[in-house]
C-alpha cells in the first residue's frame, strides 16, 4: 500500500515487472475505497465542504479517479469539485523537485489551487499525495487561508466509527 502516487506508479508500472504476480499494489485510497464499498470500515458522514486536489501521479498517469471520490462522498454530504480536476488537474506546485528549486513559483502555483478552494466555498481540501498536501499546506498558511489542507487519510481517520 502506498501514500505517495509517484512511488505507487513506479511500483505498478515498472517495478511489478520483477515481482511476483502474487503482489498486490494499492494507493491508499483504493484500499479504503475497498474497505469502505465492502462495509469493513464505517464512516461517519459530516456535513463540512470538501474537495479533493486530483494528483498528478495518481490521476493522470495512474487513472486512480473514482476511488477518492467514493471515498470523500462517504465522508461528508458536501462533497465539491474543484476546477482542472481528474484527468485535466494542474500540478498543484510541488511536483518533481520542481518546488526544491523554484521555492516562490511553486508556492505562487499552490496558491492558485487554495483560491479556487475559496472560490467553491471549501473549508477542507484533501489531498493524496505527501507532497501536494505539504505544498497546499505551506500555500494555504502563508495566504493565511480559512481553508484547512489535510491527507484523504486524516480525513477519513476523523470520520471513522468505533
Amino acid at each position: 500500500m502506498f501514500n505517495c502516487p509517484g512511488c505507487y506508479r513506479m511500483f505498478w508500472q515498472e517495478y511489478s515487472k520483477h515481482l511476483s504476480s502474487k503482489i498486490k499494489m494499492l494507493h491508499i485510497t483504493e484500499l479504503v475505497d475497498k474497505y469502505v464499498k465492502s462495509g469493513r470500515i464505517k464512516l461517519g458522514m459530516s456535513a463540512e465542504k470538501i474537495t479533493y486536489h486530483d494528483p498528478c501521479e495518481l490521476a493522470r498517469l495512474s487513472g486512480v479517479i473514482r476511488e477518492p471520490r467514493h471515498v470523500l462522498n462517504n465522508l461528508t454530504t458536501q462533497f465539491v469539485e474543484l476546477p482542472e480536476n481528474k484527468f485535466n488537474v494542474r500540478c498543484c506546485g510541488g511536483g518533481g523537485l520542481f518546488k526544491a528549486a523554484n521555492t516562490q513559483k511553486s508556492l505562487d502555483i499552490a496558491r492558485k489551487r487554495i483560491e479556487e478552494a475559496e472560490k467553491i466555498g471549501a473549508t477542507t481540501l484533501t489531498a493524496a499525495c505527501p507532497s501536494c498536501y505539504e505544498t497546499l499546506g505551506q500555500a494555504a498558511h502563508f495566504k493565511k487561508s480559512n481553508v484547512k489542507v489535510i491527507d484523504i487519510s486524516e480525513a477519513v481517520a476523523q470520520q471513522l466509527e468505533q
